[in-house]
């Protein structure tokens, strides 16, 4: 258990401190979003929207996003859009949700297909920023278009 909890603490300072890596700010979030969701999103995205805004980090894969805009098509789309929250669009157009107050998942719209990725959204940055900056560095577009596929 005390391995477990300087783990937690180790990665959290990690955290604290460069929360986002590259984050390129595009606007403030709203505060009239912030205050409609405070009690609904854990505490790192609230941090996130407080301190960073609306933008995109790690080399534009992932943007912060106003939840307004994907609410309605998350519900529509998405089995679990009833206790699924928008936070983030990769640069792929996937959705990552925060579920069940729980729990972080992606909605994969480009392979029909979603997944729980991990319980925690401080470990999910911490996973994406160790993913990127490794073997598997992301190439930004150079437009605001997202990828496609084609079969």
């Amino acid at each position: 258990i005390l391995k477990n909890t300087i783990f937690e603490y180790c990665c959290f300072r990690e955290m604290e401190d460069n929360m986002l890596e590259n984050f390129v700010k595009v606007a403030d979030m709203p505060q009239e979003v912030i205050e409609k969701y405070k009690d609904q999103v854990p505490a790192e995205l609230l941090q996130i929207w407080q301190e960073d805004g609306l933008g995109t980090f790690l080399d534009a894969y992932l943007k912060v996003i106003n939840p307004d805009d994907y609410l309605e098509l998350l519900q529509d789309s998405y089995f679990r859009g009833d206790v699924a929250f928008p936070m983030f669009v990769t640069a792929f157009g996937d959705i990552i949700t925060w579920e069940k107050n729980e729990f972080v998942g992606i909605v994969k719209y480009n392979l029909q297909d979603c997944d729980i990725i991990i319980k925690s959204l401080k470990y999910f940055i911490q996973y994406y920023r160790r993913f990127n900056t490794r073997s598997h560095k992301f190439v930004p577009p150079k437009t605001k278009r997202l990828f496609g596929w084609y079969r």
